[in-house]
């Protein structure tokens, strides 16, 4: 009896021993071990997802994964100077890993999935798309220095041909330029589309090398109107029709105000001049469209001009003009 008892005791014990032995190992099994995720990221061109001669590997780029499917927080490196990643103390298991766009690095962001098994050496290549960018401007000649050209035509003349062809890049520029995402690489010309009315670019066109992967900025183009002698005469216009004749008074000490911001008064940039005793002046101007404000002295009140705006319009290369400002009385 004793036996027995003393025999179920030590089943008791044995049983009671191999759970705690079964459910040490369940614990263990449930705390997983590490490994190492390696490999590099390429500028899959082709896009068969496989490195092939003349794909090169990308260095900078932002690679990460994430601990387990719950866990938010990432893991991240970039690639050295040979385009390849490492990873240590990976938990076991399938691992997304990811490579994206860092800095001066510009590319599609891509994803691959890999199985880390503990104590081991898992490599996962990632393939990308690398992407250029090519920004620049255009600027024109203002009243105080160069300032943003906005809404010029520009194009990425990818075949160097000279002319804007079908599916080449276009774009109109705003106060911070333009911008062409995904551009070709290679040596290519930014031109000019359309040159504005009335205005002599300095240049036409710039160049620069695009590299897959890279942001290049290409110098600004500038446009520049060209400027023209203005003149002309001042007078009472009693027929109204627009002459100078015999007996009319020439009008002595109106301004004339080449007005390029249109406020109605003289500032910095803005040439001027002011009628001699024969009615005349004589300043400069850009070409193309000007607004000029002319303002009459007080004592030609009976006029009923105290001040008037007069658009003249100076076509591009026309050398000297010569203006009639007439003031029909009331």
């Amino acid at each position: 009896m004793k036996t027995g008892i003393a025999g179920s005791a030590r089943a008791v014990a044995i049983e009671a021993l191999e759970g705690r032995l079964l459910l040490s190992s369940v614990v263990a099994a449930a705390v997983p071990g590490t490994g190492t995720i390696n490999g590099s990221v390429y500028d899959d061109v082709n896009g068969n997802g496989v490195i092939d001669a003349g794909e090169k590997t990308l260095a900078g780029v932002s690679v990460f994964y994430r601990a387990g499917p719950d866990d938010l927080t990432q893991v991240t490196t970039s690639t050295d100077a040979a385009g390849q990643y490492n990873f240590d103390g990976v938990p076991a298991g399938v691992r997304g890993v990811a490579a994206v766009s860092n800095g001066p690095v510009f590319i599609n962001p891509n994803t691959v999935s890999v199985s880390v098994t503990a104590g081991q050496t898992s490599t996962a290549d990632i393939p990308v798309t690398a992407f250029a960018i090519v920004t620049g401007r255009v600027r024109k000649v203002g009243k105080l220095g160069l300032e943003p050209a906005v809404g010029a035509k520009v194009y990425l003349d990818a075949n160097d041909n000279g002319r804007a062809d079908r599916g080449e890049m276009r774009q109109t520029t705003t106060v911070a330029g333009y911008g062409f995402y995904d551009a070709p690489a290679g040596n290519h010309s930014v031109r000019m589309l359309r040159v504005p009315p009335h205005v002599r670019p300095q240049s036409t066109s710039v160049r620069g090398t695009i590299v897959r992967g890279r942001a290049v900025n290409f110098p600004d183009m500038v446009l520049a109107r060209p400027v023209v002698k203005l003149s002309g005469t001042a007078f009472v216009d009693r027929d109204g029709d627009n002459q100078v004749d015999q007996g009319e008074p020439l009008l002595n000490g109106v301004e004339v105000i080449v007005d390029l911001n249109r406020n109605g008064k003289q500032e910095l940039g803005e040439t001027h001049a002011y009628t001699n005793a024969s009615g005349r002046f004589a300043t400069t101007a850009p070409a193309g469209r000007v607004t000029l404000t002319i303002l009459v002295p007080e004592r030609y009140g009976r006029l009923g001009a105290f001040s008037t705006t007069r658009i003249v319009n100076i076509a591009l290369d026309s050398g000297d003009r010569d203006i009639r400002i007439g003031f029909i009385p009331r």
